[in-house]
């Protein structure tokens, strides 16, 4: 019930959101009426969300006279004759339509240049609540000639010759802007590309982009066997996610604006970056990144690395209050790894940036959001939120009666799985032996995917139990390996599972959970099965240190191998709602019903060190995972986090 007192206003919501808009798109197109009127700057030249555009011929922009900004707004047309007359520009066609890309560089020499830094910068169209369009003020200030200055700079830092690449429809380029991120943008940079190396000899690429064009960047990876490395500062990274995040965060529904099945999300495309030879790749991100979400950012990052890739992801900080340009940092990156400097380097000269940043002219840093922050009101009945170093547990971010004592539900598998590790070791087994389920382990509940008679492999087993929680996997660990124990104790009397349990409860106490009892391997409901919620912190401190558990515990899904009469490949999902999350690293949850919902947690803080958070008894599925939100979003963002020694 109150998952639907929550859902259904907000789904009504977002019903007449899209009826409305839907009789204002047509009502405009037919009667050229209501007008969405700005509410910017009047001086600011705006186009509605569905008011046409207006394209012109590219005007030759040079020196110190500004771009244009209705030429941004509305989009340029050139031609070969045009584009020849456009100082320092290539004619480039895709689809047999062409584009004049101009380009403002330093350093070039006639022949052969080995390297070439070139830079991509972000989006310069923004859109208002009510789907308005305007280009960035800061737009109209900027010439020619400081793009020429700005290029000369990052060329005498590299020591290498350096370029600025002018998106289309941007910076005394031709095109429209607003189909920025389009495949069609992406194409138009890559022949560039060509045209350049083929212009000046090019060797190889370092190319760094901001933001929009750090995205860039991303596509060009899987296109182009000539990069030597990329640097994507604050970049887009992850762009479906980004899509359906803002489809309805404005007034006016996302699919009013744009079609988002024509972006191009690198994300997708990670399988074709090249691995031999690999380019170095850097990710600089502010984790309070006001303009594109952390989240997106960080999910790039990880997929990088889910994928084999080698990526170097670093923490920076941006100017507030946007906490967004990391222009600067992308450039010094770039510039380092063109003089050849190491990781560790590049990450020492970056933080000395950042310090010169927050510190400049001995002036206190500008204050970050949320810095005093109130600990936020949850309905869960317990829970704790603290941090973790060097397998210790530090400092408590967050609590609400950490040592209350309630049943802990499917968290109990924690401890099932922790004691499986040991005692497969203990009795000289491997991840490849396999665990048999007997008649004796069938019971109902969670995870019921496997049945008597059937065999999957302790590897499996630790997913089983991790991700769709399954009890009767539980009970086959404990079968087997209470029997085991009985067996080296000597004992013939006492039953296998209990044996087992008594091994979970003297684990407990070595761990220092003092007030925790277990009854059963599953977390079934059993008179006096309790724990509290610094406990299980202690807990997940333990099973944080067993990769068997922490390879499996942070998957979606899982294909788990099972043997017997019905040989197969089961498909396993994980309980946990936020694991798609971009902090989340892993963790379990535990249900009984009605009304206890539990949560173990491991997280990824914005300078890169683990936060352990638990929940117990939350009346309903949504109120654990708004809970969890709130207490991450509250101390994650109501709290500086200072980085890390580059190591």
């Amino acid at each position: 019930m109150g998952i639907l007192i929550r859902t259904v206003p907000i789904s009504l919501s977002r019903c007449w959101r899209i009826v409305k808009w839907t009789c204002i798109k047509y009502s405009y197109r037919l009667l050229g009426w209501p007008r969405i009127k700005s509410t910017l700057d009047a001086d600011l030249e705006t186009l509605g969300p569905f008011d046409r555009l207006r394209p012109t011929p590219l005007s030759i922009t040079i020196g110190n006279t500004p771009f244009p900004a209705e030429e941004a707004l509305h989009g340029t047309t050139a031609t070969p004759e045009l584009c020849a007359r456009v100082p320092d520009s290539l004619w480039v066609e895709v689809d047999g339509q062409g584009e004049c890309i101009r380009y403002y560089g330093h350093g070039l020499k006639d022949g052969e240049n080995p390297q070439l830094l070139v830079f991509l910068g972000g989006d310069l169209l923004f859109t208002a609540s009510n789907g308005v369009r305007h280009i960035a003020p800061s737009y109209q200030s900027q010439t020619p000639a400081q793009l020429q200055e700005a290029m000369a700079d990052w060329s005498h830092q590299a020591n290498a010759p350096a370029l600025f690449l002018a998106r289309p429809g941007i910076y005394g380029s031709s095109g429209n802007h607003h189909l920025r991120r389009e495949a069609r943008e992406i194409a138009l940079i890559d022949r560039a590309l060509d045209a350049l190396k083929s212009r000046f000899g090019i060797g190889a690429f370092i190319l760094a982009g901001q933001s929009g064009g750090g995205g860039i960047v991303a596509a060009l990876l899987g296109r182009r066997r000539d990069i030597a490395a990329v640097v994507l500062s604050s970049s887009l990274l992850s762009v479906r996610q980004a899509a359906a995040h803002w489809e309805f965060q404005r007034d006016i529904p996302g699919r009013f604006l744009r079609d988002a099945r024509r972006l191009y999300d690198p994300i997708e495309d990670i399988e074709r970056i090249p691995s031999d030879p690999a380019p170095a790749i850097y990710v600089i991100s502010d984790p309070e990144d006001q303009a594109v979400s952390f989240s997106l950012q960080l999910r790039y990052v990880r997929a990088l690395r889910e994928a084999g890739r080698e990526v170097q992801h670093i923490f920076a900080h941006a100017p507030a209050p946007a906490h967004h340009v990391l222009t600067g940092h992308a450039r010094l990156a770039a510039a380092l790894i063109a003089r050849g400097e190491t990781a560790r380097n590049i990450r020492i000269q970056l933080g000395r940036l950042d310090r010169q940043i927050l510190f400049q002219d001995q002036q206190p840093a500008a204050p970050r959001p949320f810095r005093l922050y109130s600990p936020p009101a949850i309905e869960a009945q317990s829970a704790i939120c603290l941090k973790v170093g060097d397998g210790e547990i530090g400092e408590v971010l967050f609590e609400k009666s950490p040592n209350r004592r309630l049943p802990p539900a499917s968290l109990v598998k924690l401890m099932t799985a922790l004691l499986l590790h040991g005692l497969i070791e203990r009795f000289g087994h491997s991840s490849t032996d396999y665990l048999a389920i007997e008649e004796a382990d069938i019971v109902g509940g969670s995870g019921r995917n496997v049945e008597p008679g059937e065999r999957i492999n302790y590897g499996d087993a630790f997913a089983n139990l991790m991700l769709p929680s399954s009890n009767i996997t539980a009970n086959a660990v404990a079968r087997t390996f209470g029997q085991l124990l009985l067996d080296a104790d000597g004992l013939s009397t006492g039953g296998p599972r209990a044996r087992f349990v008594a091994e979970m409860n003297a684990k407990a106490s070595s761990v220092g959970m003092d007030r925790t009892l277990f009854k059963n391997p599953s977390g079934v409901p059993a008179r006096g099965q309790m724990t509290s919620a610094a406990d299980m912190a202690k807990l997940m401190l333990a099973a944080m240190k067993v990769p068997a558990i922490t390879s499996c515990w942070g998957k979606p899904t899982h294909v788990m191998r099972v043997k017997g009469q019905k040989l197969r490949n089961q498909k396993i999902v994980s309980t946990i709602k936020v694991v798609n999350d971009y902090d989340v690293l892993g963790g379990k949850t535990g249900t009984l019903l009605p009304g206890c919902y539990n949560l173990a947690l491991v997280s990824q803080a914005p300078n890169g060190e683990t936060i352990v958070t638990v929940l117990l008894r939350a009346p309903d599925p949504q109120a654990l995972y708004t809970d969890t939100r709130r207490i991450l979003d509250a101390v994650k963002r109501g709290r500086d986090w200072p980085l890390k020694s580059p190591i």
